[in-house]
């Protein structure tokens, strides 16, 4: 049964279809919502979050109209707790552990250069689905990192499926939804089962947040 020590809290709540929340409480780890009485409300929450638990229960995530994560809760004497993730949605750079970052050279191809020849090109969007997915958008160009099972390439309004969608292993390094690896190859983007060297955890020398 998680909770968290408030770091800030409010009293005396109600949503916007008259459910009643008695506190609602936060601290840089998470949130924690007491609902005393609500209708079927979709609760969202304005990180990313790892998980949602209810009155000590794992709660599913589902995707609302506009796509962003949410859950659904109703009844009397509900507790909420949303875990935030590890990476929030925002831009950041991506960083190898050898101090190169991945910036959009071009529209159809990506390449790792060193921090100061980066500039612009190296901001990413990076936007977490109610899966625990991310998707990876540059943030000059509006266009997405996607894969097509074997290649890495740039796309603008890819298709809803899972050549957009990345996810980050147990040791923070990025991986397609195969399983393959974001890594290099003869100093090109590619997709592979080793030599993972992409991260976007929330280590200072490897990731920054603007």
């Amino acid at each position: 049964d998680e909770t968290f020590e408030a770091g800030g809290s409010i009293t005396g709540l109600k949503t916007r279809s008259g459910g009643d929340v008695s506190e609602l409480k936060w601290t840089s780890d998470g949130a924690e919502l007491t609902i005393t009485s609500a209708e079927e409300i979709n609760l969202k929450c304005g990180r990313a979050v790892e998980s949602v638990p209810i009155n000590g229960d794992p709660a599913e995530l589902a995707a609302d109209e506009n796509g962003e994560p949410c859950v659904k809760v109703s009844g009397d004497d509900v507790k909420v707790v949303f875990s935030f993730a590890d990476i929030n949605n925002g831009t950041y750079t991506i960083s190898t552990e050898s101090g190169g970052v991945m910036p959009q050279t071009s529209i159809d191809a990506s390449a790792v250069v060193t921090g100061e020849n980066a500039g612009e090109a190296a901001k990413w969007n990076i936007e977490r689905k109610a899966d625990g997915t991310y998707t990876i958008e540059s943030a000059l160009h509006g266009r997405y990192l996607v894969n097509n099972g074997s290649d890495v390439y740039m796309k603008r309004a890819p298709g809803q499926d899972d050549s957009m969608y990345w996810r980050l292993d147990e040791n923070g390094y990025i991986a397609a939804v195969n399983g393959q690896y974001l890594r290099l190859e003869n100093g090109a983007l590619a997709l592979g089962t080793d030599g993972a060297v992409f991260t976007f955890t929330a280590e200072p020398e490897t990731l920054t947040q603007y």
